[in-house]
């Protein structure tokens, strides 16, 4: 190659890149490229009522006047259609909607779930289920009678006790 055409390659190749005498600016910066949006976490779902364990210590609770009946019948009903094998439908008694339970454990267990979803705090000590929303009073209801058949409504009511239960929320529940 002659010197003349390595002069004139290497002033193109300057002139190109940039770099030597009368050479192009560099572009102002265009707009920044907009970040894709930071995926947000799943809010985490409230289960119970998050308050601390009440101070009454459940023992000589009146009947006054429920205050969670028709919460607790929904939480019932709900088990009801969401888990029909829980049920013998065919063994009724009184009223249509007093039947016999064939899976206690997770009859109860469900009930208590729904109603901690519904805000409440709940248990099943064994025999009744204490609802709580405040440190005030809580409600105790029996909602499986001895022999093992639903009980809703004002007949499922059996007590409230003033401050709430000590027991509810159970240990580790907070």
């Amino acid at each position: 190659m002659s010197r003349r055409s390595v002069g004139i390659l290497a002033i193109t190749v300057a002139v190109s890149t940039g770099g030597g005498c009368g050479g192009r600016t560099p572009a102002a910066p265009g707009p920044a490229p907009t970040p894709a949006p930071t995926p947000q976490p799943e809010p985490t779902p409230i289960y119970g009522c998050g308050l601390p364990r009440g101070t009454g210590l459940g023992r000589n609770c009146p009947r006054l006047r429920p205050s969670f009946d028709v919460e607790l019948d929904a939480a019932i009903e709900k088990v009801v259609v969401e888990f029909p094998a829980y049920f013998n439908f065919r063994r009724a008694r009184g009223t249509p909607t007093s039947f016999k339970v064939v899976d206690a454990t997770n009859y109860n267990r469900e009930v208590i779930d729904n109603l901690r979803r519904a805000g409440f705090c709940a248990l099943d000590d064994g025999q009744e289920i204490g609802i709580k929303d405040s440190n005030d009073f809580s409600d105790h209801y029996q909602i499986l009678s001895s022999d093992f058949f639903v009980i809703r409504g004002l007949p499922a009511y059996r007590s409230t006790c003033v401050p709430a239960w000590d027991a509810i929320p159970p240990h580790g529940d907070e």
